[in-house]
């Protein structure tokens, strides 16, 4: 099965980027952009493409400063 990578792309709405898939090996890519990263991952994988998800790590989540990741283990 081939991989698809999700990438953000600028978009001019709110919240200024979007979500897309392509992949290098046969050179596809998503027919659209999609607002939720959920959904672009749905959309490579219905045509047939595997995606890697990764976890988000470190001390600060994506959101930004203030939203601290939840630490187990320390």
């Amino acid at each position: 099965m081939k991989t698809a990578t999700i990438s953000a792309v600028s978009a001019g709405e709110v919240p200024g980027y979007a979500w897309t898939w392509r992949c290098t090996a046969d050179n596809t890519a998503s027919a659209s952009a999609f607002a939720f990263y959920y959904d672009c991952v749905t959309d490579a994988r219905k045509h047939g493409y595997h995606v890697e998800l990764s976890r988000a790590h470190g001390a600060m989540a994506p959101g930004g400063a203030g939203y601290a990741l939840s630490r187990t283990g320390e």
